[in-house]
């Protein structure tokens, strides 16, 4: 076995380094931010120190103190099991913002040594693949027969009802599985007239997303990601983190339409290859149908993420800060 400490990589062109710390979201398949420190930075793997504390919103710099303080009450059997060996696609899943700098401790290395010590060879997240998180049609087409055929159904029951017209209730039954139906055809459509050659799998879910792996650096492929927000009608920025690999923005609500939520997520594959993964999905939870607005988003930062790598058009993006606010998206 492997009983001494690897060598960490020179990280001197990373955009991550040790001592780091991030707010990530949705560990262990959970909804709630939490604060992690990198601690040790390998070929092909980073290793992770995840505080207890959880947080329902996402957390800034005020809330490290809160978060390293759960470290008094740790146990040195418990820090191991709080350590984790992730890959740099699956750490960048997690939604990594920058949020501060603190030396590692010794107690946060314990789950590192352990895994030096049993062979230093799995890492989560090496062979992760998005088809497997891509829905069933069928699901989802279920899913949105559901959504309008119960309220349709429902309501000119109690309609029916309330004028004795009892003998008329299978007509509440028809019209909501025309309804139902209806916005089942609307929302195969709207997916297949969007759907690009490139994608090979698509699904009529409102939430889309895709991944590219881009022949760049990953400051040049991240100040392309900045870019492409511009092709999003009435969309701004909420959180661009260079360090973090992560751009978040948010597409306004219109009259007809719902708001969308988009998400790019960047890790280094290696100095000259990065790797992006866009998100788009609505605002409003629960829905089912947006005509295929997601995957129009999708479709239209992945377009320009290739167009932009084949034109070789240079780029100076300042994306050195994560406030959105002050550094927005070039006119």
């Amino acid at each position: 076995m492997n009983s001494s400490l690897p060598d960490a990589t020179d990280a001197t062109a990373d955009h991550l380094h040790e001592a780091d710390l991030f707010s990530i979201y949705g560990l262990n398949g959970e909804s709630i931010y939490k604060i992690a420190k990198i601690v040790k930075i390998q070929p092909g793997a980073l290793h992770i120190f995840v505080y207890d504390k959880r947080f329902s919103e996402r957390p800034g710099s005020a809330s490290i103190d809160v978060a390293v303080a759960t470290l008094e009450t740790v146990s040195a059997p418990q820090s191991r099991d709080m350590s984790y060996p992730v890959s740099r696609k699956l750490f960048s899943l997690m939604r990594p913002v920058l949020v501060g700098t603190r030396p590692v401790q010794d107690i946060e290395l314990n789950g590192y040594r352990q895994w030096c010590l049993s062979g230093a060879g799995h890492v989560l997240g090496t062979h992760i693949s998005l088809d497997d998180e891509i829905e069933h049609d069928h699901r989802v087409y279920a899913k949105i027969f559901m959504t309008f055929f119960a309220p349709t159904f429902i309501a000119f029951t109690f309609y029916m009802l309330a004028y004795d017209v009892i003998r008329l209730i299978p007509f509440a039954f028809l019209f909501g599985v025309i309804f139902g139906a209806i916005m089942v055809v609307l929302q195969w459509a709207s997916i297949r007239r969007l759907k690009s050659d490139s994608l090979n799998r698509v699904s009529a879910s409102t939430i889309q997303f895709s991944e590219i792996e881009m022949p760049v650096d990953f400051a040049s492929a991240f100040e392309r990601g900045v870019r492409s927000l511009t092709t999003i009608d009435n969309c701004k920025p909420v959180a661009v983190d260079l360090r973090g690999g992560t751009i978040e923005a948010k597409v306004r609500k219109q009259v007809l339409e719902e708001g969308q939520e988009i998400l790019m997520v960047f890790s280094m594959i290696d100095e000259n290859r990065t790797n992006c993964i866009v998100w788009s999905e609505s605002s409003k939870k629960g829905t089912t149908v947006d005509m295929g607005k997601n995957l129009g988003n999708v479709n239209a930062i992945i377009s320009y993420l290739k167009t932009s790598i084949a034109s070789k058009e240079p780029f100076s993006v300042d994306v050195g800060d994560n406030s959105a606010t002050e550094q927005g998206v070039p006119e």
